[in-house]
């Protein structure tokens, strides 16, 4: 045994013994958008940029092996996508519409929520789920705040708003859109 495979802890000596193999297959990464959890777990992949018509979402374990694919026949275009605090996987299409799934693919019951309330004109540019709930930026360069844990949604204002209200001691960031 190497001394690598050995850890003194006080009076005791743990050794550290292979847990299981990778089975992770050479892949293109530049061509998928990555999304993992927390601790080490599960992996969420998608090709990249979104295929409109048939997005597949693919859930890797940690180690590497295939767990599930899904999404194709689910209405919308994918937007973005990450895990929730409940390491539910969280989907958002480009009208702001979420779906909540199992690691294993299972949509959860219940009706999913429109994040922009049927609004035709604004779409969901991009996004970033935050464990209980998300942040999207929309076409409108409006930032929309959504909390899962009492179904709050509330506008944060426009970007220009948000640079505006940022700055530091040797930066000042603008606080008009640059076109």
């Amino acid at each position: 045994m190497q001394e690598a495979d050995k850890i003194q802890l006080q009076s005791t000596t743990l050794r550290r013994g292979k847990q299981y193999d990778m089975q992770w297959e050479p892949m293109d990464l530049t061509t998928k958008s990555v999304c993992a959890a927390r601790g080490a777990g599960a992996v969420l992949m998608v090709d990249a940029p979104l295929n409109p018509e048939q997005p597949m979402v693919e859930v890797y374990s940690g180690s590497g092996a295939l767990i599930k694919r899904f999404w194709r026949g689910h209405a919308g275009v994918l937007a973005g996508m990450g895990w929730s605090s409940q390491e539910e996987i969280v989907c958002i299409t480009e009208e702001g519409v979420v779906h909540v799934f199992s690691l294993f693919g299972e949509q959860a019951p219940g009706p999913q929520p429109s994040l922009l309330k049927g609004d035709c004109g604004r779409r969901v540019i991009a996004c970033e789920v935050l464990g209980d709930g998300c942040v999207l930026l929309t076409n409108e360069f409006e930032l929309v705040r959504w909390e899962t844990v009492n179904n709050s949604l509330e506008s944060l204002g426009g970007v220009e708003d948000l640079l505006a209200a940022v700055s530091y001691t040797h930066l000042t960031l603008p606080t008009k859109r640059i076109v």
